[in-house]
């Protein structure tokens, strides 16, 4: 199955030149940041909980005849060379798929670059992990993301090519937004937020744009809402309510930890909504939550030849020491509180 860039042509001028970084930044606003705070830091961590719900870990969303087989997992973030150990059955989950979809959080970064707080540079050995862990020829990138422009546009581009250059699907440049599937299914990567400034990653404004005219099913996967939210905040979830009416799909990121999964009904057809899958790798253990979901799913056409999400099956994500010195990505298991994203 094939899989080829949707290019877009950027009228702006010098959106592909470096501007000078700052060593300390942050993705929001001041009255972001303190909206952040009060939700996250002071607030419940099942806060706006009433929003939102998880449907069945496994279910039929549509009647279809499946054609194309897709997964999805979230934000691959800096290892700093932890052992980080996946378990075979996470694996085996996503074996038999098409294509594997997540978001590479930060840069390749080989070179002494300028310090940046909380910059994400990854090291070369991450490559090595994804591609044991799924082929990269059919694993997809995104490369929009608010840690995107941490090191300026000559660094996000050498590691948008060298993604390229070992064999990963690479998406979310400002012109390469997008990825035609199989001819059918289109996914389109954004950035709600950057810390830096940065004009080279696609971002909500074109959004419009990367809807395919020429694509059966279209899927859109943005870096959005607050980071360490476990319910998205209900301006969050309007704005999913309006960008559904447009969109066919939407599996989101950012937050670092699990958000929940709905269907939406249109009639008699039935969207997927998935706020945030979380992190899929991460230096950082996490204490009170899963750390991230992985999805997995059908798509084709129904009775009348409408593409449309047929069966869907996920899991929580656990990670756990193993040995005193790395870590273990496990699937959490399917018992009473399985919906819920805190860790009983």
């Amino acid at each position: 199955m094939t899989a080829r860039k949707c290019r877009l042509e950027i009228r702006e001028q010098g959106w592909d030149e470096n501007v000078e970084t700052r060593y300390f930044s942050l993705p929001y606003n001041v009255a972001e940041g303190l909206e952040w705070i009060y939700h996250v830091l002071v607030k419940s961590p099942r806060n706006h909980a009433d929003k939102a719900d998880f449907i069945p870990h496994e279910g039929q969303l549509n009647p279809i005849t499946p054609r194309i087989k897709l997964g999805f997992i979230g934000d691959i973030m800096v290892l700093n060379r932890l052992d980080f150990r996946i378990r075979p059955e996470v694996k085996d989950f996503v074996g038999e798929l098409d294509f594997l979809v997540g978001n590479f959080e930060g840069s390749l970064v080989d070179d002494q670059v300028k310090p940046v707080f909380m910059g994400q540079n990854h090291d070369p050995a991450i490559l090595k992990m994804l591609a044991d862990f799924f082929p990269p020829e059919k694993t997809v990138l995104s490369c929009a993301n608010n840690h995107s422009g941490d090191y300026g546009w000559d660094v996000f581009n050498q590691s948008y090519q060298r993604l390229q250059d070992c064999g990963f699907l690479t998406l979310g440049r400002r012109d390469e937004p997008s990825l035609l599937i199989g001819g059918k299914v289109n996914i389109t990567a954004c950035t709600y937020w950057s810390n830096q400034p940065c004009r080279f990653v696609a971002g909500p404004g074109e959004l419009d744009r990367c809807l395919a005219g020429q694509a059966e099913f279209n899927i859109l996967f943005p870096h959005w809402g607050y980071e360490m939210q476990l319910y998205p905040k209900p301006r969050q979830v309007d704005d999913a309510q309006e960008l559904l009416q447009r969109w066919d799909m939407i599996v989101g990121h950012h937050s670092h930890c699990p958000q929940p999964m709905q269907s939406h009904a249109f009639g008699d057809h039935h969207k997927l909504l998935a706020y945030s899958l979380g992190n899929f790798c991460s230096r950082d253990k996490p204490t009170r939550c899963h750390s991230g979901i992985i999805l997995k799913l059908e798509l084709g056409p129904d009775p009348a030849g409408k593409w449309k999400v047929g069966k869907v099956q996920w899991h929580f994500l656990e990670v756990r020491p193993v040995d005193g010195l790395g870590v273990e990505l496990k699937l959490s298991p399917l018992d009473g509180s399985a919906n819920d994203p805190v860790i009983q």
